[in-house]
């Protein structure tokens, strides 16, 4: 297979590509902790997102909800977070 960008090789994953078979062995995992969603323009220094996605005109962050809390951010709701392990 090749990448259509530059033109190189890449190499193909390994693992289960039957989705029945993956979705037997799924383990969902609830780990402790509440977070949230929030939009600024700038990610604070002391931030430790879990998850960011940057855009032109803003960045997307998920926080844990104290971090977001001292660190002033607003959000609308809080959620939990969920880890499908397979295999």
């Amino acid at each position: 297979m090749r990448d259509g960008s530059q033109g190189r090789q890449v190499g193909r994953m390994s693992g289960e590509r039957d989705l029945a078979a993956l979705l037997s062995t799924v383990e969902p995992e609830l780990p402790p902790g509440r977070y949230i969603f929030t939009t600024t323009t700038r990610v604070p220094e002391t931030a430790n997102p879990v998850a960011l996605v940057s855009k032109a005109e803003v960045v997307t962050l998920v926080l844990d909800q104290d971090q977001a809390d001292r660190l002033g951010l607003p959000y609308e709701y809080i959620a939990a977070m969920i880890t499908f392990r397979v295999h």
